[in-house]
């Protein structure tokens, strides 16, 4: 049979591609596929520079600088100003080598007002302010997931100097949280970035909070929480806000301001048990923390004055500290405060040429002194012996 030659046009260099043929006669039925044969085409020197991103950050406690690469599509260096190649080639070429300056460290401004929108769920719309400077060059737009480490995860686009927005839709997925940064290019140098944290869509939280009870101390109970993890947010965090109610059903609401991760109950009954949960809100909704059960601990009725005179030279300075509690017959608050007390008086006996004098006052009952003393160069205390 005599071969015919066939030439395929419009394929992709460097590609390999599978062929196979099949036979039709006039009016006979097509013929079964031939054997596959595999070619692959020439390559080709690229046409195009490759986009290229450095950042230089000064790594703690060393005096190095770190030196991060990064490029389209697809380190240490001391001070001064360098220059790098990136070559993007094949077997058969490349294109010159786009230089890439790592310039000394130094402190050039930011940008101001950037300010991050949705623009679709797999989209954000990024906006700044321009700096009016001969010498901006130009801005660099980066974007990573905060919630994972790798900084091979950072993307970025190059801006005109006349550019204030983009759209940014790479790697953007919905309920994720994103640190967008801008940095302004200068002819010497790299401006400082600014930051800001965007979703392009949110919701509630997939967690919230558990509520512990730190302290309780008569009619106040302070409760602490840890923050929702990144992870679970699924949004922005606006509001921690805490729901307590008594056995009436008397509900009070709690603000916290953000940032903060505990809250004092105040004015609390101790005759009566509350319940409480916190909710956590962001951009999206709200999700509301398992419910706690509080009580309040009321103290003993008895009061506590205890008088410390610290003798030195000719100075002698008394100073009362005074704990009153009352209304209830709770009896491990009276040995706590007991213990308490003592701890206190005995840590100032550790000093020289001191003594204390305490007056323990139950009003159920008539008053029980208690005397320490140590270390006096002329005896006892007045009116009573050493310890």
């Amino acid at each position: 049979m005599r071969q015919r030659p066939m030439e395929v046009c419009r394929l992709l260099h460097g590609t390999e591609y599978h062929i196979q043929i099949w036979v039709g006669y006039h009016q006979s039925p097509w013929s079964e596929w031939s054997n596959s044969n595999t070619a692959v085409t020439l390559e080709r020197a690229p046409t195009r520079p490759l986009k290229s991103w450095m950042k230089v950050s000064r790594e703690q406690r060393q005096k190095h600088h770190g030196v991060y690469l990064f490029w389209k599509p697809f380190s240490s260096l001391p001070g001064g100003q360098w220059k790098c190649s990136l070559v993007l080639g094949t077997l058969q070429g490349h294109p010159a080598p786009p230089e890439v300056e790592v310039f000394q460290h130094r402190v050039l401004a930011a940008v101001s007002d950037v300010n991050v929108l949705p623009h679709h769920e797999r989209s954000l719309l990024v906006q700044w302010t321009s700096i009016h400077s001969s010498s901006v060059t130009g801005y660099v737009v980066e974007w990573r997931p905060l919630w994972k480490m790798d900084p091979s995860l950072i993307l970025f686009d190059h801006m005109d100097r006349n550019q204030s927005s983009t759209l940014i839709s790479e790697s953007i997925e919905p309920y994720n949280p994103y640190g967008i940064s801008v940095y302004p290019q200068y002819k010497d140098g790299i401006g400082l970035p600014q930051t800001v944290e965007a979703y392009s869509r949110q919701k509630a939280p997939s967690a919230a909070p558990n509520l512990r009870v730190r302290e309780t101390l008569d009619s106040r109970i302070e409760l602490t929480w840890e923050e929702t993890p990144l992870c679970q947010r699924n949004g922005i965090v606006q509001s921690y806000q805490v729901f307590y109610w008594d056995e009436q059903g008397n509900t009070k609401v709690v603000t916290v301001e953000l940032g903060k991760k505990r809250v004092v109950l105040r004015e609390l009954n101790p005759s009566s048990s509350y319940k409480a949960f916190i909710m956590v809100g962001t951009g999206g909704k709200s999700l509301n923390g398992s419910e706690v059960t509080l009580k309040a601990e009321p103290m003993d009725a008895f009061a506590i004055i205890l008088i410390v005179i610290s003798s030195g030279g000719e100075l002698s300075l008394p100073i009362i500290i005074s704990v009153l509690a009352c209304f209830s017959t709770h009896e491990r608050s009276t040995d706590n405060a007991i213990a308490t007390t003592l701890h206190i008086a005995r840590t100032h006996l550790d000093k020289r040429n001191t003594y204390v004098r305490m007056l323990f006052i139950d009003y159920r009952s008539r008053p029980r002194p208690v005397q320490l003393a140590t270390g006096l160069p002329d005896g006892p205390p007045p009116g009573g012996e050493g310890r």
